[in-house]
């Protein structure tokens, strides 16, 4: 049983995690503007657009007139998976936190690690590959999530495509993978350290 409860946290762990850093930049209007001066190629007081665009996202009361009705309601969609995103965080970090209370103390350090080590391995994988063909994992997102074709966006007409040109999204996805292949790492070494808090003490005789 308390295998499986290792299994499924380290599991866990390494989602919330995964998703939390997504979140987090999704809503930074400082990183978006950032990116928006390196890879936008459309005029605009950047930093105006970065704040409308990600306040809109966190679900303040914002129109997005810079863009057409078809961009409008894909924006609508996005901020629809946004909110979407926070409540599964919320469920996520929840579980992970109950999970860590039931395996506190318990000798489950090494199932954690290989665990977390096998995710590791796993998304070094998806990585490479996205070195490879970033635009096909970029189309099989799209399908995945939308419901809808308003994501196919036309770059000579359509102000939002030439806001975020695919190295927009590429400096993205490569930006929440490093960080989260450091918090991995740490979490890695952490649950391996010597009397780490999934060790289980003995008290000496």
């Amino acid at each position: 049983m308390k295998k499986i409860a290792a299994i499924l946290f380290a599991l866990l762990l390494a989602v919330s995690l995964l998703l939390t850093i997504l979140y987090v930049e999704c809503v930074l209007p400082g990183l978006m503007e950032s990116r928006f001066e390196t890879f936008a190629w459309a005029p605009g007081a950047y930093g105006q657009l970065a704040r409308d665009i990600t306040g809109y996202l966190n679900g303040k009361d914002i129109v997005l007139s810079y863009f057409q009705p078809h961009e409008q309601a894909h924006m609508a969609d996005v901020r629809g998976l946004v909110a979407l995103l926070m409540q599964v965080l919320i469920a996520l970090w929840l579980c992970v936190a109950a999970l860590g209370i039931f395996l506190r103390n318990k000798a489950v350090s090494k199932t954690i690690a290989v665990t977390l080590s096998s995710v590791l391995v796993f998304v070094l994988g998806v990585i490479a590959y996205a070195f490879i063909d970033f635009d096909g994992l970029f189309i099989l997102f799209h399908k995945l999530v939308f419901t809808n074709d308003l994501w196919l966006l036309n770059s000579a007409t359509d102000y939002l495509i030439q806001l975020m040109p695919i190295g927009f999204f590429m400096a993205y996805a490569l930006s929440i993978g490093l960080i989260w292949l450091l918090l991995m790492i740490l979490c890695i070494l952490f649950v391996r350290r010597p009397h780490g808090i999934f060790s289980r003490f003995k008290k000496a005789n």
